[in-house]
């Protein structure tokens, strides 16, 4: 009996010893009950018995010892020390914010300890960059709402127990009025292959999914660059090479996580240091260096606001990689509302040596499978990570329902040709650029485009085109007939026909929408201050594909007659013409290296650029085909590129070049590029601003175009952030044969032309709807050196305005 009951006992202590005591909660901000993420959680007040909350505030943990208090520390918050009950589970615990003002510095004797533990962060900063490593994969669901004050799912929903909630003591629907879910896989072969498959997505309200592409790429990724973009903004990083001198940094708690440190460090700009800053708390752990949580927003308050919050893990005891990223989104229309989209990605299932080729990227970033949007609710049940609360599944029921009644998909579908500058009406689609237009020919014009859409006919597209000038007061029109055999690859050709004005002498005419797909699409501004134009009539064949990737080419043939609308001859060998017929062939090639591009409807958009892109474009004239009357060889190229220059702004660059060989009138050689008019002052990029728009004529030339914007790094005040721009141009031409062109003025530019400007945009900025602002601004250009004008010194300045809207 004795050796009985020592077995037992034995039996029993050591189930005691093997004992898991579990706690698991969320913790939210005790005022706004909004979940507060990486809260610094120690139980027993035993410093290495802990954890931190996730992006939604949860936390959970497993230990054999039995857990009776529970420590809470955050950055701005009051600590708070909570006796625990673990059969009350999940707990919901609140903590409230200190008064301390976030700029307040306590002054130390010696160097800021932080400053230490950032210079460390900033060496080691690219070797845990997650695009520095080979490859990897990995799975993310993502969720999306959208909500204002009064249905805020970060109130009612931030705790697994809403009892202490306040969230009934205000006014609130029982629905968002967004919701999207994603599921999606990942892969990426450094340096910068990075593939999105979209395997399941549901969105409120609608059936086409094709638009959670575009949704998709909104969410900020890595925090390892020397600039971080947010909305379209670079903001220098808190942990790039020589930060102190622009950031302040405060250490504001340790953490102890097993064999390693965490420091908590809160980060803001300095005083008097304009440039554009963040402001937020970054968790730097001692293994490497590394961050493994960063909660951060700019530091100026915008219309559009952005906040972001990162957590990383240690991954395969190999790789620091992020595992759950957010970021909030709020914009207020009204003072009196706050519109907020939230969005959470929760990574799983990361492969740090995947088997992967770079023959397994296609050329989109992101796609979407068929069935996507065909994933049945045992499918989302099974790869949630948090089941629907009630109120997220109300918003589908509701919103769904409102899809059903009103055309919701009809309206998601207008977005669907953009590429194709057509608005898709169902059926039909409307090209936007025809319905109105202002030149100095025709002063106004007004018109419609109407052509099948390709929801009509995925392979086949047919339409036209009619336009009145009221000044010339004459009928244009045109047409085309556009096949697609591979909808889903980068194939087509088209039969086109135009009866129009076209401007003479210019360097690239995208008269039809498929050399838009190629060529760089011309300022629709310059056309404003256009006075000389030719009545054209023209035929076209053409077609386009993809090849090696980056590669788009155009191969076309089409024969035109013109009939220039001013003072013109052109003598050859003895013979006047005035009427020119023109047969041509010709191809266009385009390379953007690494160009992403998402699926968006119909169309493959273009993401950005990040190296430079070229153009080429090769036509030869044919003369005695189909009644040609000229024989000669057209080439042009450019190339254009912008970089960001840290703590300097951004440069973007255009270069331009061509050369016409043969003899050939007005019509088919290049002209100077020139934007200036006394009475239409509006900026228009990549042009020389001070010089006339037929000022020069040549058959040859290089244009060079350079703007650097120091943005709002010079001034930035509250309510005065003007962006400074400045511009140089420089253009070199030639032209062979000026004596064949009579009854006009002609000269070339081979003694160079030099033009330098200054812009300051948003000197006025007007909120629009609190969304943001629009902004005007002014500057100045001036031309100089062989082209002067002697006659008065102001015939060499122009005067500019740009708009923008900012946010």
């Amino acid at each position: 009996m004795r050796r009985f009951s020592t077995v037992i006992l034995f039996v029993f202590w050591s189930l005691s010893i093997h004992a898991q005591f579990i706690v698991e909660g969320s913790i939210v901000d005790a005022e706004t009950k909004k979940a507060l993420p990486f809260v610094n959680i120690t139980f027993n007040n035993d410093l290495q018995l802990g954890t931190t909350s996730d992006i939604d505030g949860r936390f959970k943990l497993e230990h054999h010892s039995n857990l009776v208090s529970v420590q809470l520390s955050y950055v701005g918050y009051l600590n708070k020390n909570i006796a625990l009950d673990i059969s009350d589970q999940p707990l919901f615990l609140e903590i409230k914010k200190t008064d301390l003002a976030l700029e307040e510095i306590v002054v130390l004797a010696g160097e800021n300890p932080a400053y230490k533990i950032i210079r460390k962060a900033a060496e080691n900063r690219n070797s845990h960059d997650p695009e520095r490593i080979p490859a990897y994969t990995y799975d993310s669901y993502n969720k999306m709402r959208v909500f204002d004050q009064h249905n805020d799912p970060r109130k009612a929903e931030s705790g697994l127990s809403h009892s202490a909630t306040t969230a009934d003591s205000i006014p609130s629907i029982d629905f968002y009025y967004t919701m999207m879910e994603v599921l999606s896989k990942i892969q990426y072969l450094a340096p910068d292959k990075r593939q999105e498959t979209i395997i399941a997505s549901k969105l409120s309200g609608f059936k086409d999914p094709t638009f959670v592409t575009a949704i998709a790429e909104i969410q900020p990724t890595s925090f390892h660059k020397d600039n971080f973009l947010i909305l379209d903004k670079e903001y220098l990083n808190p942990i790039s090479k020589g930060c102190i001198k622009k950031y302040e940094y405060r250490l504001e708690d340790t953490i102890y996580q097993e064999k390693d440190t965490v420091y908590l460090i809160r980060f803001f700009p300095r005083k008097n240091k304009t440039f554009d800053a963040l402001k937020g708390v970054l968790y730097i752990n001692t293994n490497g260096y590394a961050i493994q949580n960063v909660l951060a927003e700019p530091a100026n308050r915008q219309k559009i606001h952005l906040k972001i919050e990162q957590q990383y893990r240690f991954i395969e005891d190999q790789k620091w990689f992020p595992t759950q990223l957010s970021f909030e989104i709020e914009l207020a229309p009204r003072k009196v509302d706050t519109f907020t989209l939230e969005g959470k990605r929760y990574i799983s299932n990361v492969n740090l040596t995947p088997d992967i080729q770079p023959k397994d990227f296609g050329i989109n970033k992101i796609t979407i499978t068929d069935d996507a949007h065909q994933k049945d609710s045992t499918f989302w049940i099974q790869h949630r990570i948090h089941q629907l609360s009630a109120k997220e599944e109300k918003t589908y029921e509701v919103l769904d329902k409102m899809g059903q009644a009103l055309p919701l998909d009809l309206i998601m579908a207008a977005f669907n040709e953009l590429e194709e500058e057509r608005i898709q009406l169902d059926q039909l689609s409307i090209n936007y650029t025809q319905i109105m237009e202002f030149n100095l020919h025709e002063q106004f014009r007004l018109g419609l485009g109407l052509y099948s859409s390709y929801k009509w006919n995925p392979y086949f597209s047919v339409g036209g085109y009619f336009a009145y000038g009221f000044k010339d007061k004459t009928w244009k029109y045109g047409g085309s007939i556009t096949f697609r055999p591979a909808p889903k690859k980068d194939f087509g050709f088209q039969i086109s026909y135009v009866n129009d004005l076209l401007e003479p002498a210019a360097i690239i005419q995208n008269t039809h929408s498929l050399s838009k797909k190629v060529l760089p699409v011309q300022s629709f501004t310059r056309r404003n201050v256009l006075d000389q134009m030719d009545r054209t009539y023209e035929l076209e064949i053409s077609g386009y594909f993809r090849s090696f990737r980056y590669l788009r080419t155009r191969v076309f043939g089409n024969w035109s007659y013109k009939i220039p609308l001013y003072d013109y001859r052109f003598v050859s060998k003895g013979e006047s013409m005035q009427t020119f017929k023109i047969a041509r062939l010709g191809v266009q090639l385009r390379f953007a290296y690494k160009e992403d591009f998402v699926k968006m409807g119909t169309s493959n958009m273009s993401l950005r650029n990040r190296y430079p892109v070229v153009y080429l474009s090769y036509t030869k004239g044919i003369k005695g085909f189909l009644d040609g009357g000229f024989d000669y060889h057209k080439i042009v190229g450019g190339l254009e590129t912008s970089f960001f220059v840290k703590g300097l702004g951004r440069t973007s660059c255009f270069a331009q070049a061509g050369w016409v060989g043969g003899e050939t009138p007005y019509s088919i050689l290049f002209n100077g590029r020139g934007s200036y008019d006394r009475w239409r002052i509006f900026l228009v990029k990549n042009t020389f601003q001070t010089m006339r728009p037929n000022e020069f004529l040549v058959n040859s030339f290089a244009y060079l175009f350079i703007e650097h914007n120091f943005g709002s790094l010079l001034f930035n005040t509250a309510t005065f952030k003007p962006e400074v721009k400045v511009y140089q141009a420089i253009g070199f031409g030639w032209l062979d044969h000026p004596a064949q062109h009579q009854d006009i003025v002609v000269q070339d530019l081979r003694k160079g032309y030099f033009e330098s400007g200054i812009m300051l945009s948003n000197l006025i900025r007007v909120p629009m709807y609190n969304f943001g602002y629009f902004g005007l601004g002014a500057g100045a250009f001036v031309r100089y050196g062989p082209y002067y004008l002697p006659n008065h010194i102001l015939d060499n300045f122009a005067f500019k305005i740009d708009m923008t809207a900012t946010f």
